[in-house]
């Protein structure tokens, strides 16, 4: 097979597409296709306006077609959207040719930090161009803990805490999404069960309190949630700290066998410099073989791994640092999370995060927005602040308040059971569903759908409150 790619980024630059324009070729060699590019040499060129060391070929639909025409070419991938692009892409549609493109850069904002067009304008543009294509390749977003250890699409599990750098927040059929580039998960605490409280609804793991809400998952393998866990298991937290109360609110509960390392996220609450010890969640922690530390601020978040056994009451840390990753500087930012320092419900910081809501609505009223509370924040981050365009009070986890929304084929159906799956999800279903834009007849495999309900008794499944069908 023959493929050509036409691209504006070629040889002399050196950047992100060049060379994945060249690793994907020398692979395409490798199973024996032959690749040629139609790139900017050969076309008089001028340099890109603000950015003059990227030159942009001067090439009009007529030369770029006498170079095709003719040509016993099978496909034409087209990677980049500037001249060289645009007169491949205005020659296939002319000629009638099946093409495919590549998405490789966030160039609308590239373009709106430049020159102050609105990146929802550029985003629109670029659509037109991909979608007259028969197919867009786009790069996946990269999945890893919070160390930068890969983690598979299949491990990623509800009720994970996540940051997601992503491109910007648009409205895509009534609802914000946005195209992930990198996903970082992150947990609260690893280490042993104390002790089990299931009418409480709460549990202890290395001494610190973890409430057990409606919205709390369990891994499958904890089958009937808090009462399968026992004490002396270790199990992994993920979830939200209450500042407030001094509990973690856990959002799933994980299992773990064999763990190299306990781990606690929490407030620094002292340090103690003369004897190398802090303190976060009640516990002693020898910092003596810990490495090099961060600057250790008391009332700040600190992450610290665990040596299995403390000597006395003091646990020996293996290493130290800052509880949270600084805030990347973007137009668009949405956070969900617990008051975690509190000024005034205009001044306030979210996770660690800092947050100015001085020009921000409040669609569900401002006096919950206290110490503690939960919170969505929507806005754009600037010098590490969230200045926020609105601030949504949460409330406290309930069955009411606690719904998910899944979206996707369906993978699994048992009409008898009454029960599908949605990747991955089973759900349970019924007549008193509401079912919209289609019917409790028309769930079939293969049939998209959006499902909206809550965690069930199981803590593993949904109870389905409305299926839409699209």
């Amino acid at each position: 097979m023959r493929i050509l790619v036409a691209t504006d980024a070629w040889k002399p630059q050196v950047n992100g597409v060049v060379r994945s324009l060249e690793s994907v070729a020398r692979a395409l060699r490798e199973f024996g296709a032959e690749i040629e590019f139609l790139t900017p040499q050969g076309f008089a060129t001028v340099p890109l306006p603000t950015y003059g060391e990227i030159r942009l070929a001067l090439a009009s639909r007529r030369a770029v077609s006498k170079r095709l025409e003719g040509s016993s070419i099978d496909h034409i991938h087209i990677a980049t959207e500037g001249p060289v692009g645009l007169a491949a892409r205005r020659y296939c549609l002319c000629a009638k040719r099946l093409f495919t493109t590549s998405f490789h850069t966030k160039f609308p904002e590239y373009i709106a930090a430049r020159t102050g067009i609105p990146e929802g304008l550029t985003y629109s543009l670029l659509r037109r161009f991909h979608n007259a294509g028969s197919g867009v390749m786009v790069s996946t977003a990269s999945i890893a803990d919070e160390d930068g250890n890969p983690i598979t699409a299949d491990q990623v599990k509800v009720g994970m805490l996540a940051r997601i750098d992503a491109g910007p927040i648009l409205q895509t059929n009534g609802q914000p999404a946005a195209a992930a580039v990198a996903i970082r998960l992150f947990s609260e605490i690893v280490g042993p069960v104390d002790s089990v409280d299931p009418i409480g609804s709460s549990m202890g793991v290395l001494g610190q309190t973890v409430r057990i809400t409606p919205a709390t998952w369990f891994d499958d393998a904890l089958a009937g949630g808090l009462t399968a866990v026992t004490p002396g298991q270790v199990v992994e937290v993920y979830g939200l700290y209450n500042v407030f109360t001094g509990r973690y609110i856990a959002t799933r509960i994980v299992p773990r066998s064999n763990p190299s390392h306990y781990e606690i996220r929490g407030l620094l609450a002292g340090v103690n410099a003369s004897v190398q010890t802090l303190t976060v969640g009640g516990l002693t922690i020898s910092t003596a073989s810990a490495g090099a530390l961060p600057a250790l601020t008391v009332g700040e978040f600190v992450r610290v791994k665990l040596a299995l056994l403390p000597t006395g009451n003091v646990w020996t840390a293996t290493s130290v640092a800052a509880g949270r990753t600084p805030v990347p500087d973007r137009p668009d930012a949405r956070v969900v999370g617990r008051i975690s320092a509190w000024t005034s419900s205009r001044q306030f910081s979210v996770y660690g995060i800092p947050v100015d809501a001085s020009a921000a609505t409040f669609p569900a009223g401002e006096i919950g927005v206290v110490l503690g509370a939960r919170v969505a924040v929507q806005g754009s981050v600037s010098g590490g602040v969230l200045h926020a365009v609105t601030v949504t009070f949460k409330g406290d986890e309930t069955l009411a308040n606690s719904t998910f929304e899944f979206h996707g084929p369906i993978l699994a159906l048992d009409t008898v059971a009454q029960t599908l799956s949605v990747r991955g999800i089973p759900v349970h279903y019924s007549a008193q569903v509401q079912f919209i834009s289609g019917a409790i007849g028309d769930l079939a495999l293969g049939k998209r759908i959006v499902v909206v309900g809550t965690l069930s008794a199981d803590r593993r499944s949904i109870d389905a409150q409305t299926i839409t069908f699209f």
